[in-house]
């Protein structure tokens, strides 16, 4: 318990460049003029209030949610994508992150311009070609949209 009160505190104190160092007994303080960077020092990144548990360009972050470093550092999602449980999904479109991670259309729908209430009831279509061949007719059911 000592040991995490210590490792807040310094933190807090980036004024005076208070730095967490590992010796023998523990865990003790020390000034410095360098900056406390996760590189040097992953468990900062493990401390409450920190953006995400992991390091990458000595910066903490979630590669979880991170759309610049997605399942891991370095990878970037697209622009119309963001980063859900560690991958790039585009939630205008994705059944199972319509409009944000982890919200599920139900069975047998799809999401429409990432809006879970617009996701939709898919019905069959046939189609039926034209006695040349060449031009095919959908034939839906009544209220039903077609793919």
């Amino acid at each position: 318990m000592r040991k995490i009160l210590i490792f807040q505190y310094s933190l807090m104190r980036t004024e005076k460049q208070l730095h967490l160092c590992e010796g023998r007994t523990g865990f003790w303080l020390r000034k410095s003029g360098a900056v406390m960077t996760c590189n040097n020092y992953p468990r900062v990144c493990r401390v409450g209030g920190s953006p995400g548990p992991d390091c990458c360009k000595k910066k903490c972050v979630n590669v979880m949610t991170d759309r610049l470093n997605c399942g891991m550092c370095g990878k970037k999602c697209k622009y119309a994508e963001i980063c859900c449980k560690g991958k790039c999904v585009n939630p205008k479109s994705d059944k199972k992150n319509c409009g944000g991670c982890s919200n599920k259309c139900k069975k047998g729908s799809a999401c429409q311009y990432g809006n879970v209430q617009l996701c939709i009831e898919i019905h069959e279509c046939t189609y039926i070609s034209t006695s040349s061949g060449t031009k095919q007719v959908e034939i839906c059911s009544l209220n039903s949209i077609c793919f």
